[in-house]
């Protein structure tokens, strides 16, 4: 049944599947679309609203939930809809989100600009604070050499070693990137 699959129903990816169909509506039949959007908009409505019985913690702490179900509001063309979403996901903005500023250099957590990654984001203004602390992290452990390193391992160091300058160079880039997004440079 439906509860049964709500349950079930990670927003991690699918909810951005979600808004790819959203923004191409017109290619997928009505009641199609009308199936695949309940999902997330479910999810949010039944688990991520704390006067709803089944608010769960747990689904609301997940970063990469938070990040998708974002995109998925961005994409829907129903913007009364969409606004009363976010509304929801606004109540918990930084359940998400790792706010122990010791943790960030140590180990892999989902810092609050990787949650809200451009000044329009609907939950920056609640944000903003811990936001730009994060953006001051950036600028502080940015290397001599001006790239970026990952704190973490991702796997066996010795294959981690032989990737270790692509993923620094992915990391700078996306760090130029975000710190242009929020002015911090031209």
């Amino acid at each position: 049944n439906f509860d049964d699959r709500l349950k079930a129903y990670n927003p991690n990816g699918q909810a951005g599947l979600a808004a790819f169909v959203c923004m191409y509506n017109e290619l997928v039949p009505e009641e199609l679309y009308k199936d695949i959007i309940s999902y997330p908009i479910e999810k949010i409505r039944r688990m991520y609203d704390k006067k709803s019985p089944l608010y769960d913690e747990e689904t609301v702490s997940s970063p990469y939930n938070m990040k998708s179900l974002l995109l998925f509001c961005d994409c829907l063309k129903d913007k009364t809809l969409a606004n009363e979403l976010i509304s929801i996901l606004k109540q918990n903005p930084t359940k998400c989100m790792e706010l122990d500023e010791t943790k960030w250099d140590k180990m892999y957590c989902d810092m609050p600009h990787e949650i809200v990654t451009y000044p329009e984001c609907p939950l920056y203004d609640l944000t903003k604070s811990q936001v730009e602390k994060g953006l001051n992290f950036i600028v502080r452990s940015q290397s001599d050499d001006g790239s970026w390193k990952l704190c973490y391992s991702i796997g066996k160091e010795e294959e981690f070693r032989k990737m270790e300058s692509m993923i620094s160079g992915i990391v700078t880039i996306d760090n130029l990137i975000l710190l242009q997004r929020f002015g911090r440079i031209d």
